[in-house]
């Protein structure tokens, strides 16, 4: 998933996961920085579904195969939150809603735009807490989610930098204030972007990437990054931006030519400043997370990655 420029925790598009980075040696992908016992998010995630639908927690074995590098503004929380969960639900015939695993998810992780773009696919935008909730649809406190146009030419051209940089570092670059000429340039800059990105009108897209709320301040963390947006631009980007809370860098393209030339520009830059990064090209995910097999105990999910489910017959608690 990746937050777009001035939409940050409000517009989101969920990407695919082709090509696959699991075996790239170019990058750390932070794979042994992930647990591997019940406080993984995968696990965390089903066990949500399993209080949700007032059954008993059992003992599991869950298999990941997560493609998503970690801390670096791809929504890797969120992906395995929504994988465990859909799964566990898929392995109880699905009592709980979508709406309502979203809801109980918001209360671990946060990002109400990561878990819905992650379960529904596309472009997704968020709005405000609702005070006067519908039921089953939106819930007091909690943000409300809904989908967005976005043309299928587009792709989109990364650059993933072999760091890291922890969201919550990230956001304490932000200010509590910020001027309001910034506050309604940015309202300006996502009413261009989202109608651009249905429309895929590269004049649209570039007015609508530019950010004054969150890049500027966050620059500070990534000097080079500055650099890489211009690269990504200079090379026929129809704009550019911060990947979320980054490090990874993102930019929207036209055409599979102009996307490759562009993540390999942003690379280069990367390069040039003295951090390894990897270019890649992907599409946007419309599918959203989707169950492909379900056999008796067993299911096997695809959010981004892949995710099988065991329900153990013996008392063995390997949940990792």
């Amino acid at each position: 998933m990746a937050d777009s420029g001035p939409g940050d925790d409000v517009v989101i598009t969920r990407i695919d996961d082709d090509p696959d980075l699991s075996s790239s040696d170019a990058i750390d992908l932070g794979a042994g920085t992930v647990p591997t016992g019940s406080d993984n998010y995968c696990a965390v995630g089903a066990d949500a579904v399993f209080r949700l639908a007032g059954v008993k927690r059992p003992d599991y074995r869950i298999t990941v195969d997560m493609r998503i590098p970690v801390s670096r503004g791809l929504g890797s929380s969120a992906a395995a939150l929504v994988g465990g969960a859909v799964a566990a639900n898929a392995l109880l015939d699905e009592p709980v809603a979508e709406s309502e695993i979203i809801f109980a998810l918001v209360d671990i992780e946060g990002h109400t735009e990561q878990l819905s773009a992650a379960m529904f696919g596309g472009l997704v935008g968020v709005a405000p807490p609702d005070e006067r909730p519908v039921p089953g649809l939106t819930r007091a406190g909690t943000p409300s989610t809904f989908g967005l146009d976005l043309a299928d030419s587009l792709l989109f051209a990364l650059a993933i930098p072999d760091k890291t940089l922890p969201t919550k570092q990230a956001r304490a670059a932000l200010p509590h204030e910020v001027p309001f000429q910034d506050a309604v340039a940015n309202l300006a800059a996502i009413a261009a972007l989202t109608t651009g990105l249905a429309d895929a009108d590269p004049f649209l897209v570039g007015i609508g990437m530019r950010d004054a709320l969150h890049q500027p301040y966050r620059a500070e963390l990534l000097p080079e990054s500055l650099d890489v947006l211009a690269a990504a631009r200079d090379a026929g980007a129809y704009g550019a931006c911060w990947s979320g809370a980054g490090p990874t860098m993102l930019a929207v393209c036209g055409d599979e030519d102009s996307a490759a030339a562009v993540a390999d520009a942003m690379a280069d830059r990367f390069a040039s400043a003295g951090t390894t990064a990897v270019g890649l090209v992907v599409g946007a995910d419309t599918d959203g997370a989707t169950v492909t097999e379900v056999d008796g105990d067993e299911v096997e999910a695809v959010t981004d990655g892949d995710l099988d489910w065991f329900d153990e017959d013996d008392d063995e608690d390997d949940d990792g």
